[in-house]
């Protein structure tokens, strides 16, 4: 599963936030877990991002995805549904950038189509 898009060094001269130490040590962990797939650094970078660099915080997530990916296969599968991406292909989604004064994620949608046909 391991690809890349930047190169990881250049990821780490531009993200001041980001540590090696840090990317080296999730890799680790998720190395000594039996049910986990080995994933490389990149994919690393993106967990811990998403999760502000928070260490524990980023093996819950990983441990959580790549479960719920074994335990309902179904899920993951239906996103390559025909439905689903016509769902995908008819409207606009996306996580704001900035939380609530209550740490809530905002998700935003648009739909591209004022015509309710392109929704059945």
């Amino acid at each position: 599963m391991a690809f890349n898009l930047v190169g990881v060094k250049t990821i780490y001269g531009e993200d001041k936030n980001l540590k090696e130490k840090d990317v080296k040590t999730i890799v680790k962990w998720v190395q000594s877990q039996p049910h986990l797939p080995n994933i490389g650094d990149f994919e690393v970078i993106l967990f811990l991002r998403k999760c502000h660099y928070r260490l524990f915080h980023t093996q819950t997530v990983i441990d959580t995805f790549f479960t719920s990916k074994i335990l309902w296969p179904e899920v993951f599968l239906a996103m390559n549904s025909p439905q689903l991406q016509g769902i995908f292909d008819t409207m606009i989604m996306m996580t704001l950038p900035k939380r609530t004064p209550e740490g809530y994620t905002i998700f935003f949608m648009k739909a591209l189509s004022e015509n309710m046909i392109n929704y059945q």
